[in-house]
């Protein structure tokens, strides 16, 4: 199989048209490279990104975790406002 046949390949499963026989050999080809040197060979960003998302489609799970960060940005500014609406209470009433 040469790349552009691979590429064919690849482009009709992550569109979901490949028949059972081409999902099968796409195993068998991801396979002998799991079992032989335990790296796959370097793909390019946009199949490694196209396979992500399949994924992602597939499993129904969103893998990448962009939310906490903004709930982590959201409790630190509460916390500083919090603290000092607290610590402003106490300079006035039992400092002042």
């Amino acid at each position: 199989m040469n790349k552009a046949q691979f590429q064919g390949l690849l482009d009709r499963y992550l569109n979901g048209l490949a028949s059972p026989a081409e999902t099968k050999l796409l195993d068998q080809f991801f396979n002998s490279y799991r079992t032989s040197s335990g790296d796959l060979p370097a793909l390019n960003e946009e199949i490694k990104e196209a396979m992500f998302q399949n994924i992602e489609v597939v499993t129904g799970k969103n893998l990448r975790r962009r939310q906490p960060y903004r709930v982590a940005v959201w409790l630190r500014a509460a916390a500083v406002v919090s603290f000092l609406l607290i610590a402003s209470y106490v300079v006035i009433n039992y400092v002042g």
